[in-house]
């Protein structure tokens, strides 16, 4: 007997000798039968012998007792070291590396284990020792690959056998969800597929793509294996995410025996994926010929469309696949449907270029003239990509030429449009109509010479097109060509005979059109061709006028030596030099002066070309005008000069060129200058010399201006200078009453400074209190009343400030006034007290101040409410 203990004496078993061999099926036996640990974890030793463990190839043929040493794994990891002889197949190495004894389970800096290296190369006796080493038969990698798995995709049987009776998990799934069935059906392991079909593994499982066992092997062309599957039941019809079925899938990758068998196991042949392609129209776009054909000859719907409305013919023509569109034809598919864009087979052969497969489809009686929603037909798609060899075809076919779409353009039209020359000279060739308009008015001639397209307009004009025809708004080729500047265009036109004077509704003639955009070469062209100079547009502009106002020189100095009437006017009575005045064309300004043009010639306004510079600022313009001696004491209508002008819109430069050049009128630019505040300007007239105390028609001087208008710093100015603070207009207002009126307070502070006389009055009576008083403006009444202001002065009708003030409510001005001492009890010449004129007007609260005020002829006893400066 073998007598096996512990080294703590307890007995782990007794066996008959003659039932073991060596060591290693001791081992085993311990391991099977007694719950111990794997062999390699076990050392024994005899009790009355050397202390060396027994090898396992140790004999045992006699009747001894052993001591068992059970070891823990190696603490020093070997992991790549018993990858690496797993991959050899190092029976040896893997042998002494479990010895140490190394985990089984040991991966790789891959993730992968031993086992997955030994299934992955097809050794089975570097398994059996892993196996015995009791090796996680269903550990995975990173990707979630156990070795089942490997062992499925490389083919070998007898490594698969061995971990299927290892119970390994023949149904699990890697990260994307294939099983070592679907593994081995794609890679077509036609051996390994029937064991696991004998070993029962889920037929129908799919991968994350929804994809099959029946399916991969189809799209493979595995035949072999796909009959295993249809014979084991697989359900041929099932789909992937796309919803594309085995047969889908198959008439993809041009698999006809694949094919077969899937028609013959009763597959679903008119089945669509979710894009509603069938597999007669994967066939069709990938070309497949036996495909079409085993699926036509099995019945397939020919005509059934995509969700996009394409038929398997559509698609077969879309990528030229001849024979499929011959076969599909044969059979009687619809050559006239409409995908969802209306597009027929025709039409994509029409717009593809297919020449071969467009004569098939018309031999096949594909209408010629059909339209899409844009009423496009397959003329006018090979007319736009040029495609000369489709529209001989179609045209010999008798495909309409004149036919139009939604715009309105024919074939002919989207040739010229596409500058299809060899297209457009077929369509001539066959008389194809070439005055006809689209739908924005443009013939084939106008779109061409508008675009600059001269070969196409020189064969329009060589098949006689009427060169004179307009649009809705007037315009011609020849305006077109002339407007875009394209010579080359042009000189065909005018070879031909074009009309060179026609204009537009506008007014506008070629010539004019190309001054308007400075197309030089255009305009010589034109007036090389004696094209009238001086014509006008509706708004009475010339070409040189355009020019002009556009700023185009070389265009002027051509109209000026072409001999273009310089100084003729617009509706507006502008000149060209007015107009390089107004927009400050210096460049153009000069050449016109240099060409004599007319520097004092006024429009409608009176307004002259050295006022317009003056009114925009134009300062470069105005010098020239003055050293070509344009006068500059003119004045317009208005009654204003060009010093004038140039002071009220403040242009500094322009006023001190028109001083520097002498010009007068600087007493009525003062009292411009003073109305609008410009304090520096009325400094330079006052300097010039300008009277500080003149005054215009209604007597205003420019302190009354600058006060009525609150222009403080220059009443601060006129003041200081002198100005006559107590002169009056012809209505007899003073500067102070103006400012007094206009609420100006530091207008008023500063005539007061000076001692401006208070009381005076207008030609009504109003002084300044009673303006201020009735416009309410508060400050104003207090600073007069501190001045000594007479508060119980009467205007011409016999009113008072504080009846006034009384009349429109004023509620502050009344206060104030009374607070002052004014009387309440007075009365203007129709017997009225301020009292009773607010009761008139309904002004409550004014009324209610003055009966507190007790409305007598003495002083109040009582203290009155005092108003705030905003009145109330």
């Amino acid at each position: 007997m073998l007598h096996v203990r512990m080294l703590s004496g307890e007995e782990v078993a007794s066996i008959p000798v003659d039932e073991l061999q060596d060591v290693k099926a001791l081992k085993r036996r311990m391991s099977q039968r007694h719950g111990l640990p794997v062999r390699f974890r076990q050392r024994l030793f005899r009790c009355d012998g050397p202390s060396d463990a027994l090898e396992d190839a140790t004999m045992l043929d006699s009747p001894m007792d052993l001591v068992l040493v059970l070891l823990p794994y190696a603490d020093v990891c070997e992991a790549d070291e018993l990858a690496a002889a797993a991959t050899e197949g190092s029976v040896t190495e893997v042998e002494r590396l479990l010895q140490e004894p190394q985990h089984p389970d040991l991966v790789d800096s891959n993730g992968r284990s031993s086992m997955m290296l030994a299934a992955d190369h097809g050794h089975v006796e570097v398994l059996e020792l892993l196996l015995e080493a009791c090796a996680d038969v269903d550990l995975e990698d990173f990707d979630g690959v156990t070795s089942l798995m490997v062992a499925c995709g490389n083919g070998h049987v007898e490594v698969l056998r061995l971990l299927l009776e290892a119970g390994a998990d023949k149904d699990m799934n890697d990260l994307v969800g294939d099983t070592g069935l679907t593994i081995a059906c794609l890679e077509g392991q036609a051996g390994v597929v029937r064991l696991l079909l004998d070993a029962g593994a889920q037929l129908n499982s799919s991968n994350d793509a929804g994809l099959t066992a029946l399916m991969h092997a189809a799209r493979a062309g595995h035949v072999d294996v796909l009959l295993q599957l249809v014979e084991a039941g697989a359900d041929k019809d099932s789909v992937d995410l796309d919803g594309s079925s085995a047969l889908i899938l198959a008439s993809g990758r041009s698999h006809p025996e694949v094919l077969r068998v899937l028609l013959e196991a009763g597959a679903d042949s008119n089945a669509v994926n979710h894009r509603g392609q069938s597999a007669l129209m994967e066939a069709s776009r990938r070309g497949h010929v036996e495909v079409a054909r085993l699926l036509l000859e099995a019945g397939v719907e020919k005509d059934l469309v995509d969700n996009r409305g394409n038929s398997a013919l559509m698609i077969a023509v879309r990528y030229r696949h001849i024979e499929v569109v011959r076969l599909l034809l044969e059979a009687s598919a619809d050559h006239d449907l409409n995908d969802d864009r209306r597009g027929t087979a025709l039409r994509i052969a029409a717009k593809r270029g297919h020449v071969d497969i467009a004569r098939l489809l018309l031999a096949a009686g594909a209408d010629k003239d059909s339209r899409d929603d844009d009423g496009i037909t397959g003329l006018m798609l090979a007319s736009k990509e040029g495609h000369t060899g489709v529209l001989q075809v179609l045209l010999a076919a008798g495909a309409q030429t004149n036919l139009c779409n939604k715009d309105g353009r024919t074939g002919l039209m989207v040739a010229s449009q596409y500058c299809q020359v060899a297209v457009l000279r077929l369509l001539l060739q066959t008389r194809a109509e070439t005055d006809l308009f689209n739908s924005r008015g443009y013939t084939a001639l106008m779109h061409g010479s508008k675009h600059g397209l001269s070969d196409i307009v020189q064969l329009l004009l060589e098949a006689s097109a009427d060169k004179d025809l307009t649009r809705s708004d007037g315009s011609t080729a020849l305006m077109l060509a002339s407007r875009e500047g394209h010579a080359d265009v042009l000189q065909l036109l005018l070879e031909a005979g074009a009309d060179k004077n026609l204009c537009n509704k506008n007014g506008y003639t070629g010539l004019m059109l190309a001054s308007s955009s400075g197309h030089v070469g255009v305009m010589r062209l034109l007036l090389a061709a004696s094209a009238d100079r001086d014509l006008h547009n509706i708004d009475g502009f010339t070409a040189i006028m355009i020019a002009s106002q556009h700023g185009h020189v070389e265009a002027l100095h051509l109209l000026i030596e072409a001999g273009a009437d310089k100084d003729l006017t617009d509706n507006r009575g502008f000149t060209a030099l007015m107009l390089a005045a107004k927009h400050g064309q210096i460049r153009i300004a000069r050449l016109l002066l240099d060409a004599g043009a007319a520097t004092d010639l006024g429009d409608l306004d009176g307004i002259t070309g050295l006022m317009l510079a003056a009114r925009e600022g134009n300062a470069e313009v105005a010098r020239l005008l003055l050293e070509a001696s344009a006068e500059k004491d003119l004045i317009d209508n208005r009654g204003f000069s060009a010093l004038m002008i140039a002071v009220k819109h403040r242009h500094i430069e322009v006023v001190r060129l028109l001083l520097e050049a002498g010009a007068s009128r600087c007493s009525a630019a003062l009292r411009v200058a003073a109305k609008h505040g410009h304090v520096d300007i009325t400094r330079m007239l006052l300097a010039a010399g300008a009277d500080k105390d003149s005054s215009d028609n209604d007597g205003m001087t420019g302190l009354m201006l600058a006060a009525k208008y609150g222009r403080v710093k220059v009443v601060d100015l006129l003041l200081a200078k002198g100005a006559e603070k107590n002169l009056s207009s012809k209505n007899g207002s003073t500067a102070l009453a103006k400012a007094s009126h206009k609420g100006h307070a530091e207008t008023v502070r500063l005539l007061l400074d000076v001692a401006a006389a208070r009381d005076l009055r207008n030609s009504d009576g109003l002084s300044a209190m009673m303006a201020a008083s009735q416009q309410g403006h508060i400050e104003i009444v207090r600073m007069l009343l501190e001045a000594g202001a007479e508060k119980d002065l009467a205007d011409n009708r016999g009113s008072t400030a504080l009846m006034l003030a009384a009349k429109h409510g004023q509620m502050g001005s009344t206060c104030v006034l009374l607070e002052a001492g004014a009387d309440p009890d007075l009365i203007d010449k129709h017997g009225r007290t301020a009292l009773m004129i607010a009761s008139q007007k309904g002004h409550v609260e004014v009324q209610r101040l003055l009966m507190e005020s007790t409305a007598t002829t003495s002083r109040p006893t009582k203290r009155m409410r005092c108003c705030r400066d905003d009145g109330s």
